[in-house]
């Protein structure tokens, strides 16, 4: 047999040929299509920013989930594996923004327009997908990218409405003027979530403020604060009413506070007054600035439970603007609340002398005055985690803003309730990181005043201020004033539907309607009724045409036939059983496209239907329209009006029944082929009260979009009902550990959301069933990968120097799943040598034996050798033990057993039975062995194949495995009556013995070539003493002629250190072999090459056990002769410190 890959090639090289075999044989379609009817696994592919290129953390998350995907495809698995891409959001925006130098929303609202603006997003997205997908192609991910989803469709779109709406109709979205995070720079709101995901450290300032009690001469309330810029905006001061407060004298000055916080004063002081907070309630003090008069009662003391004596003095200034706390007290007071700054975070030009200044750049100057009115007790600088955008890397801002808001509190307790159901892995994020983030949710606020994101589909009267909030395309168009309505009707039951005959040819036109089939019609009829119907246009087939007919009496419409409704031409099916021309279309990837021999395809049905619908609805502008016509052609109206697309048409055929009707509102001066800003806002509807309605000019919060991923993917339930319905939950999702207060978040609340009540995805579901969290990639030394610090390699150069698969499992067992990773090429490197490289050595060992056959072995040859016993029994206990892993999605110990399973192939089995299969006394021993290490091998490259793809997929087709992939091949199953425990754990206990027992040798510095008499191990072992074989592994390893068990000695392991002659010229011989073997490498001779030695000794001693020992000499070193040389020897080597000239000669 002639390997298909070469084994002369390096790793990296093998894997582009390995690539393109994947890809000329279509190996991932096939892997897919080998499990149809197969139980399904549902995995969501979280969708990355379509922006950059693909970094390590997408190598380590692609990494995971394709083990996972590729593991349980193997073990019988349909797997559907779709990528997407996240489209919309400050990402993406920012991006653009830096790229046109835009600094402001300003500048994009007056100046570039929000259509180019958006313009520019869209053509940036998929500027770097080509990229990215290389990258995860060349990592060996799998996956359906043809196929792939994008958040900016139109058709996600409408499936994020449709999600928001059912949100809206239960009551859980509201809109508030609270304090949220703001970010000045982007011009938006931030969610509490992305908010922890840009805590850095920040120096600001630290003053502690004095002030004035109003009608006191030098009595202060003593403030502390580290946002100096919301003094303008102060109208009270809080304490607690239960804290004990004091007044003090220093400097000459009184001053109140928390009694716990006198540490914070400076210098001697004395107590004067001591009392309770709520004595201080109601007290008035002065105003700092009196830029914006207040228009309600406003600087006096209020009490409030949240301040604290942690940290500050006790007494907290309150902007009720600038603080969730404080606009809580302002309401709990009525007090005013004073806007001193616009959106972009600088003053307003009422606040004179900071006019125009940005809040943070202000800090100085308010300081600076406040210390000549001498109201600054003391200012310094604090170093403290303060949170940046996300996205921008500008600081946050808290700040009063209308938005919108979905009451995640109002369903809290269901999310820790469902999140006990959801397998974690690592296992301590359950009720860690995710439970205590779910135990502390708060209302989410899900809208951005930004412009390229999914629009909110909400609209507002201008009158009356009613809102309503709209779920598709369809109810857009129901509501614009002058939009007509086409009611597609698919006939009644007819007689060839009874007995499945196919008719698509009107010279054939001989079916009627059953009895059902007119009742079907009546029943139409009457539902139609209240529709007020202009005109019907009908399919001049018999069964459309008596359906017409009997719906027309109804709403006394005018009937017209038209030819463009006629079912499918389907050729030379015509007359055949449905079930045949089924068999010919249905299992074709372009179903659509399909042709019936002498028919026709849905293609070409689509061209005349959209030109039938083009003509009538610009000639019936904003009618009602009825078309009776047949499943075929009404696939393709949802195709014309964007309900689905030609891949998924073939989903709607339980929908298009008999008798069934679907509507589609139509308007020729409405454009909804892009849903994104401007062209959504221009949309208007008509309120009730005859006002206006326009769209607030709010967009989604990109987690909100791909939080609803398990449903837009699909566009559900507009299309692929019974697809999502019965694979949701998913079964499996993987991402970084950010993700549990991102995507993991929103995928969870909303499922919680949308199945508080069952419409068809169940009641109070998670999202998914397992989930691993894989933790960050940080350089050697710990730091963040910085492009500009250049701390880690390029992945590139990775791939191409070791190759993807040392970059697989480098990542899957080096470290814990959930712990940080330390990218070291050295800790790779390692890890390559160590478990790739041994794995490769030892299929290279074994296709040096195979003599050209396929030795693939699918069943355990019959072997009474105890290291094949041994091996056999290991490789299903590994099995075992991987399946219960994985099952368990527990990847790293899955992949570790990998490690386990090389250092025991090659370090034990090959090397222990390496004579086996070299010499040539024994043929039927050494057939056993080979037969045995190729069962081997086939079982480690099935295991072997979730995580190192290539590597297997190159040895699995060296060795003949059966499959045309490793891939298309079942998992190994355990066969347990092979394990034999009790010889597993012999061995182990052996080898730790010459574990030991060599550690020994080599503190002592004594070679192992040379022999010992014997060594003495402290316990007993009756197993161990009675197994001649092990006792034999043990005395060879160790090289000693006996092994003594429960010896009567201090340490747990000690030698004979005694040296005979005998042992001596042993040893010396032993070394001789051992420098002959390397001469036949270093002079290129392979295994099997017999060859001659000639040799020239000076010392007659040694030259005398060479003579003594040739046969065994001979027989070690594959020689056929060894003789004393008559001629210059080119070669020298030195054994016992002592020199002898030396040649290995091809055999003559």
């Amino acid at each position: 047999m002639v390997n298909q890959f070469s084994s002369k090639k390096i790793l990296p090289e093998l894997e582009h040929e390995v690539l393109d075999f994947w890809d000329k044989n279509d190996i991932f379609e096939k892997s897919i299509k080998a499990r149809q009817g197969a139980k399904l696994f549902n995995f969501y592919d979280g969708p990355p920013f379509a922006t950059g290129q693909a970094h390590y953390g997408h190598i380590l998350a692609t990494t995971i989930k394709d083990s996972v995907t590729r593991y349980k495809t193997m073990r019988g698995f349909l797997v559907a594996r779709r990528v997407g891409w996240d489209c919309h959001g400050l990402p993406i925006e920012n991006l653009i923004e830096k790229d046109l130098k835009i600094k402001s929303k300003k500048v994009i609202e007056e100046e570039i327009g929000i259509e180019k603006f958006n313009d520019a997003c869209r053509a940036s997205v998929f500027s770097c997908v080509a990229d990215f997908s290389t990258t995860l192609k060349r990592v060996g991910r799998w996956a359906n990218y043809e196929d792939s989803y994008a958040t900016m469709d139109p058709s996600y779109t409408e499936s994020v409405w449709w999600v928001f709406k059912q949100l809206w109709d239960a009551g859980l979205v509201y809109k508030d003027y609270r304090v949220s995070a703001y970010c000045p720079r982007c011009g938006t709101t931030i969610s509490n979530f992305e908010v922890n995901q840009g805590y850095k450290e920040a120096n600001d300032p630290s003053i502690f403020i004095k002030f004035p009690i109003s009608g006191k001469t030098d009595e202060y309330f003593l403030v502390w604060t580290t946002t100096p810029w919301t003094l303008p905006a102060n109208v009270a001061l809080a304490v607690n009413a239960k804290i004990k407060y004091v007044k003090v004298e220093i400097n000459k000055e009184k001053l109140i506070l928390a009694k716990e916080r006198l540490d914070v004063l400076e210098g001697e002081y004395r107590i004067i007054e001591e009392f309770e907070g709520k004595k201080l309630q109601g007290v008035p003090y002065d105003a700092f600035y009196s830029f914006i008069k207040p228009d309600k009662k406003s600087h006096f003391l209020v009490l409030a439970d949240f301040v604290s004596v942690e940290e500050g003095t006790g007494v907290v200034h309150v902007a009720p603007a600038f603080g969730v706390d404080d606009l809580n007290v302002s309401k709990e007071n009525d007090l005013s609340v004073l806007m001193t700054i616009n959106n972009e975070g600088k003053f307003l030009p009422e606040i004179k002398s900071l006019a125009g200044k940005f809040v943070k750049d202000a800090d100085g100057e308010i300081i600076k005055e406040l210390q000549g009115r001498g109201l600054i007790l003391r200012s310094d600088r604090v170093r403290h985690s303060y949170p940046f955008c996300w996205r921008c890397d500008s600081p946050l801002i808290y700040m009063a803003l209308d938005s919108w808001y979905i009451r995640v509190t109002d369903f809290k307790e269901d999310l820790v309730k469902v999140n006990q159901e959801i397998n974690w892995q690592p296992k301590y994020i359950k009720d860690g990181r995710f439970g205590k983030w779910l135990g502390q949710a708060r209302d989410w606020d899900f809208a951005r005043t930004r412009y390229w994101g999914a629009p909110l589909p909400i609209w507002q009267c201008e009158q009356c201020e009613k809102k309503i909030a709209v779920s598709s395309r369809q109810e857009i168009l129901s509501k614009v004033v002058g939009s007509g309505k086409l009611i597609f009707v698919r006939h009644g039951e007819a007689e060839q539907n009874v007995k499945s005959i196919c008719n698509g040819d009107i010279k054939n036109n001989k079916y009627h309607l059953t009895d059902r089939g007119v009742n079907d019609a009546k029943e139409l009829a009457e539902k139609l009724s209240k529709e007020k119907i202009d005109i019907i246009f009908s399919s001049d087939f018999l069964r459309t045409r008596e359906t017409a007919e009997i719906i027309s009496k109804g709403c006394e419409a005018e009937i017209i036939f038209d030819e463009r409704l006629r079912e499918i031409n389907i050729g030379e099916f015509e007359g055949g059983s449905v079930a045949d021309s089924r068999a010919f279309r249905d299992p074709k990837s372009d179903y659509y496209n399909v042709v019936f021999p002498k028919g026709e395809s849905l293609a070409e049905v689509g061209k005349r239907m959209s030109d039938f619908i083009v003509e009538i609805t610009n000639k019936y502008a904003g009618k009602n329209i009825l078309v009776v016509s047949h499943q075929d052609p009404i696939k393709t109206a949802f195709v014309y009006f964007g309900q689905t697309n030609p891949k998924k048409v073939q989903s709607l055929e339980s929908l298009i029944s008999v008798g069934s009707h679907h509507t589609f509102f139509f308007n020729n001066e409405v454009d909804l082929s892009d849903l994104h800003r401007p062209y959504i806002d221009k949309i208007e509807f008509q309120c009730g009260c005859k006002g206006k309605m326009k769209r607030t000019n709010e967009v989604f919060d990109c987690w909100f979009e791909s939080g609803s991923m398990p449903y837009a993917q699909w566009h559900y339930p507009f299309e692929n009902k019974e697809l999502v319905e019965s694979t949701f939950p998913a079964d499996f999702i993987a991402e970084g550990m950010d993700q549990t207060r991102g995507w993991f978040y929103t995928l969870t609340v909303l499922a919680i959301a949308l199945t508080k009540k069952d419409l068809g995805l169940g009641k109070n579901q998670p999202a998914f069933k397992n989930v691993i969290v894989n933790g960050t990639i940080l350089a050697e030394n710990g730091q963040k990968l910085s492009k500009r610090l250049k701390n880690y390699p390029a992945p590139s150069l990775i791939f191409e120097k070791y190759g993807a698969d040392a970059m697989r499992f480098f990542l899957m067992s080096s470290t814990a799943i959930g712990d940080d990773y330390l990218l070291s090429e050295k800790r790779l490197q390692e890890a390559w040598r160590r478990t790739i490289i041994t794995l490769w050595n030892v299929y290279l060992f074994f296709d040096s034996y195979k003599n050209g056959e396929s030795t693939s072995q699918i069943s355990a040859p019959e072997s009474n050798n105890l290291l094949d016993k041994w091996i056999i029994s290991r490789i299903n206990h590994h099995s075992e033990l991987m399946i219960k892993h994985m099952d368990d999605y527990d990847l790293t110990h899955a992949s570790r057993i990998i490690i386990d399973l090389a250092d025991e192939l090659s370090n034990w089995y090959v090397r222990r039975s390496r004579r086996r299969f070299q010499k040539d006394e024994n043929p039927s021993d050494k057939k056993v062995a080979i037969e045995t290490l190729g069962y081997v091998l086939q079982k480690t490259c099935l295991m072997t194949a979730p995580f190192m793809p290539f590597i297997s997929e190159v040895i699995y087709k060296n060795i003949g495995g059966d499959k045309e992939s490793v891939h298309l091949a079942d998992f190994p199953i355990a066969e347990t009556n092979l394990i034999n425990n009790e010889l597993e754990d012999a061995v182990a206990r052996a080898r730790e013995i010459i574990s030991s027992g060599l550690a020994i040798r080599a503190e002592l510095k004594i070679k192992v070539r040379q022999p010992l008499a014997e060594v003495r191990v402290k316990n007993k072992d009756k197993v161990l003493e009675d197994n001649k074989e092990i006792l034999q592994q043990i005395c060879e390893e160790l090289n000693v002629k006996k092994v003594i068990f429960g010896a009567k000695i201090e340490k747990e392991i000690e030698f004979d250190l005694e040296l005979t002659a005998e042992l001596r010229e042993e040893g010396i011989v032993r070394e001789i072999g051992r420098q002959i073997q390397s001469l036949r490498k270093r002079n290129g001779f392979s295994v099997g090459d017999k060859i001659n030695i000639e040799y020239a000794c000076g010392d007659k001693e040694l030259a005398m056990v060479i003579e003594k020992n040739s046969k065994q000499i001979l027989v070690e070193v594959g020689a056929i002769n060894i003789s004393l040389a008559l001629k210059e020897l080119k070669d020298e080597i030195e054994v016992d410190k002592k020199k002898i000239r030396i040649e290995a000669l091809p055999r003559g």
